[in-house]
């Protein structure tokens, strides 16, 4: 491609992260820039125009909650899946509906103009028409929606565009990644499985290295719509429970985001050799769990600091501020999720002659239970299983490394 274009970008539009590439060729040398953005957005309701994208986005509406003119959407992508597809969303904050092709449409011009601007601090005098744009979409996604991706490409003004599954790009950049642990594995003949776990989907894409050291899809890439997010949303479940869901509905839409990004954060930590329970240090509002007498004289009183309420069979305690479930509990919740993962690997590979390596990518690997599993899951398989060592990295460079 460096023949044709002198600038490289490729942008990773994810459901919970985006991010971007540029590769300058410079001769001798590839210059490299890259960043990652959250998926939210802030747009001005008179007339949608986006004012912020990213941690800017929730940093604004946190500074601004009672401004009733801007909408704010958190995680907007997913609603391109066709099972789920509608062409109107509500906005996460105040609630109005707008088309999703604008939220998409502003975000990416937002994006688009970020990059730009990195260009030009390298290179005032480059020229538009010197840029190759590769925009990577997920297998969930059919041909209507990859066209409404090129639409809102062309409309804010990117030309000279690729539009690939997410899980081909992947592979173009594992075959071509120079990298030894990944070169001592990936030779003629040999075979490898990738599962790419993302917050709203799971990737899953077969290659083959042929004879002649080309790469060989030996499975049609799909996605399963059981990302790991449907851990932070079973926690939250929980937390719903003890609380109330009036008192839910009542609180402020802050709040419940306050909560959702801590438990993303805790999520992580989580071990299976750590005792001890999972703390949601919720210092927001207090939380209401008084018989029904004592929820009367709430009016009047203050909710004491401790208080306990059997949830699905799980005692769990509000002291001072923090919601307190056992660590049982939400083990049984993560556990539960990488055998439905194991599952699905299963049944792939009962369709597959051989694999030869397993490779994981994606931020949940980082989660210290998945890690234990694993290796428990090496001991009973011929597979290699290697992590990509920076799955967020991995994602966007996979974009461009097929030049």
């Amino acid at each position: 491609l460096f023949s044709e274009y002198n600038i490289i970008v490729g942008i990773d539009f994810g459901s919970y992260k985006s991010g971007y590439y540029i590769i300058f060729n410079t001769f001798n040398n590839q210059e490299i820039i890259y960043n990652k953005i959250s998926s939210q957005i802030i747009l001005r309701k008179i007339n949608n125009a986006c004012l912020y994208i990213g941690d800017k986005a929730l940093n604004y509406l946190k500074e601004n909650k009672y401004n009733s003119n801007i909408l704010y959407f958190d995680t907007f992508k997913k609603y391109l899946n066709p099972n789920n597809y509608n062409s109107l969303i509500k906005s996460d904050f105040p609630g109005d509906e707008i088309e999703l092709n604008i939220i998409i449409q502003e975000y990416m011009s937002k994006m688009k103009e970020e990059i730009e601007n990195k260009i030009k601090e390298r290179n005032k005098e480059y020229n538009i028409d010197e840029i190759k744009w590769i925009i990577t979409i997920s297998p969930l996604l059919n041909i209507k929606q990859k066209i409404i991706m090129e639409n809102i490409a062309k409309k804010i003004g990117i030309s000279n565009l690729d539009i690939i599954l997410e899980p081909q790009a992947e592979a173009l950049y594992i075959f071509k990644e120079e990298n030894k642990l990944l070169k001592n594995f990936i030779k003629n003949d040999k075979t490898f499985l990738i599962v790419d776990i993302g917050g709203y989907t799971i990737d899953f894409s077969a290659n083959k290295i042929s004879e002649k050291n080309n790469l060989e899809q030996i499975m049609v890439p799909f996605s399963l719509t059981n990302g790991s997010f449907l851990i932070n949303q079973k926690i939250f479940d929980i937390f719903t429970k003890f609380v109330g869901e009036r008192k839910i509905k009542e609180k402020n839409y802050l709040i419940i985001k306050e909560i959702m990004d801590y438990i993303e954060k805790k999520k992580i930590e989580i071990d299976l050799n750590a005792t001890g329970n999972l703390y949601l240090n919720i210092k927001s509002f207090r939380l209401f769990c008084k018989s029904i007498f004592g929820s009367i004289k709430n009016i009047f009183v203050d909710t004491p600091d401790i208080c306990q309420k059997n949830i699905d069979g799980m005692n769990l305690t509000y002291d001072n501020n923090a919601l307190i479930i056992p660590d049982k509990y939400i083990l049984d919740i993560i556990n539960q999720y990488i055998t439905n993962i194991f599952s699905s690997m299963e049944y792939i590979l009962s369709k597959l002659i051989n694999i030869d390596l397993i490779i994981f990518t994606v931020g949940f690997i980082n989660n210290k239970i998945f890690k234990e599993r694993i290796n428990q899951y090496k001991k009973s398989h011929k597979s290699e299983i290697i992590f990509m060592k920076e799955p967020q990295l991995t994602i966007m460079k996979k974009d461009v490394i097929n030049i």
